[in-house]
């Protein structure tokens, strides 16, 4: 039964809504040499900055104990990821499980694990589209990553300040705080500058005409709901929840770091974390397999950790959460049909104006 449902999921990959994950024989090929880069780039980590032999050596002497610490305080990232979800579902006048919320979210980011350019975010807007209409999808999928950069940027800003200035870690983390500034510039002048509007109307409207044959009704949908999730009440609380994700996944790293023998301050943690997520933002490979590993390591090398203890920690750190999300995730994927989606018994949403 258990072998049936992997099967039924992994077959889902081929068969969301409008068909996404499949391609041409040009793009699998690239989605593997996508891969081969992420995997070429972690054995290059390994070979340069910490050699084979002492590489398998730190994964040998492992504690146990302190790992699974780990994987909890990560699960517990999860658990509050799924109710940042049904709060903004709640925040549009409709309602969804918590445990729909989290099969549906962990499958989400699964499919982002195994496919490039964050497929997962497109295929979950377009399963939320069947019951909860496309706008709300899209605002939905939008708003959690505009909260994660938001979370993201202000421990960044907040690791400085229990940080040695004297480590210049301010010059990578500036880039972070003017990502914070121009978000939220762009956030409060969302319904008031003329130009920003017409420059969404048109990046919207090409991306909802190959969807909707109603663009127009589409994006007016959209700016409405995205409206609501931009309101303060519902601004606060899903930055606090998003910080209490990062923290979750900062400490997760911590005590990975702990497992391997290994010890630098929390901030030291946060801040390595933060450019980490970040550089994920970058979809160049799978999961951003080597890219995320890279990021990581080269911030703790820059604060003054050893290149052999930033490298195992990063690698393990991002293996152990990439275990974690296809362990969760890849028996979940068909929630991420509408049709599978639509089974859930939620609160039925208001109909969209001009949409069928």
């Amino acid at each position: 039964m258990a072998c049936w449902r992997v099967g039924k999921s992994l077959k889902c990959i081929t068969c969301v809504d409008a068909g996404i994950m499949t391609g041409s024989s040009a793009k699998r090929l690239r989605q593997i040499l996508t891969l081969l880069l992420g995997l070429a780039i972690i054995a290059g980590l390994i070979h340069y900055l910490i050699g084979e032999q002492a590489f398998f050596k730190s994964l040998a002497s492992l504690d146990i104990s302190l790992l699974v610490i780990a994987v909890l305080i990560y699960s517990a990232s999860w658990l509050v990821r799924a109710i940042r979800l049904v709060f903004l579902i709640y925040k549009m006048d409709a309602s969804m499980g918590f445990f729909t919320a989290f099969r549906f979210h962990i499958a989400q980011f699964a499919m982002n694990v195994i496919l490039p350019l964050k497929a997962g975010d497109f295929a979950a807007a377009l399963a939320l589209r069947g019951k909860y209409g496309l706008s709300r999808g899209a605002a939905t999928i939008i708003q959690i990553r505009v909260l994660d950069l938001v979370g993201l940027s202000i421990f960044a800003i907040m690791s400085l300040l229990f940080m040695d200035l004297s480590a210049l870690i301010f010059i990578p983390l500036l880039l972070v705080l003017c990502l914070l500034v121009g978000g939220m510039a762009a956030i409060m002048v969302f319904n008031r500058s003329p130009v920003l509007n017409r420059i969404f109307q048109k990046l919207g409207g090409s991306i909802l005409t190959r969807i909707t044959d109603r663009p127009d009704d589409a994006l007016k949908n959209f700016t409405t709901n995205y409206e609501l999730l931009l309101r303060p009440q519902a601004m606060v609380p899903g930055i606090l929840l998003s910080l209490a994700i990062w923290f979750f996944e900062a400490m997760t790293f911590y005590f990975i770091a702990l497992s391997l023998g290994f010890t630098f301050a929390i901030p030291m943690a946060i801040a390595a974390v933060v450019i980490g997520n970040l550089a994920k933002a970058v979809p160049a490979t799978p999961a951003s397999i080597g890219i995320y590993e890279s990021a990581v390591a080269g911030v703790l090398i820059f604060l003054g950790v050893t290149d052999s203890s930033a490298t195992t920690a990063a690698i393990l750190d991002h293996l152990v959460k990439n275990i974690f999300l296809l362990a969760l995730g890849l028996p979940n994927l068909p929630m991420l049909s509408s049709r599978m989606l639509s089974r859930e018994k939620t609160k039925k949403p208001p109909e969209e104006k001009g949409m069928p």
